[in-house]
């Protein structure tokens, strides 16, 4: 009864945490979730099998698929996310990068996709692998949200610049 009440309150506090942006649902990686869940849930069976069969233990066979289940859906979204910004810094592709060694992030692109860089500082100290630019779609991250998330999570020094062709603009202040 309590429970969609506690999930709105979780979402809302996630999504003042952090700004996130996913990619499209990919057949490939949600049949790659399924066949782990899968594999999870055989193994935990199994487990729970051979521990009351040669040990006597009777386990629950829950107790071993519900962390296994939680570790499926947190990968599966990991791998979902294209763009994430919050306190810690901003990451491109699955690769972080500190807010210490950002310096800009650069939009380009054109009404249907945008594709996002981060410039690191010069000063910053060598990451391999470098962030990796990401295309979105254009209709899923407008540039004035983007601004508002750098400008709630990251230091004042970063910039937001939108290059269209050969020119750079300022977005952010």
């Amino acid at each position: 009864m309590l429970t969609v009440p506690s999930y709105l309150l979780l979402r809302r506090a996630w999504y003042r945490t952090v700004y996130r942006v996913t990619n499209r649902w990919s057949p490939r990686l949600l049949l790659a979730a399924v066949g782990v869940t899968a594999a999870i849930v055989a193994g935990a069976f199994l487990i729970t099998i051979v521990l009351d069969e040669v040990l006597g233990v009777r386990v629950p066979a829950a107790l071993l698929f519900v962390p296994g289940g939680l570790l499926v859906m947190r990968y599966y979204m990991e791998m979902r996310t294209a763009l994430q910004i919050n306190a810690l810094g901003v990451k491109l592709g699955g690769v972080p990068t500190p807010w210490a060694s950002v310096d800009r992030l650069v939009l380009s692109g054109d009404a249907a996709a945008v594709t996002v860089e981060v410039r690191r500082r010069a000063d910053a100290p060598a990451q391999d692998p470098g962030p990796v630019p990401v295309t979105i779609p254009a209709h899923k991250m407008p540039p004035a949200d983007l601004v508002t998330a750098i400008r709630r999570f990251g230091p004042a020094a970063v910039q937001v610049i939108r290059r269209q062709g050969t020119t750079e603009q300022r977005l952010s202040p």
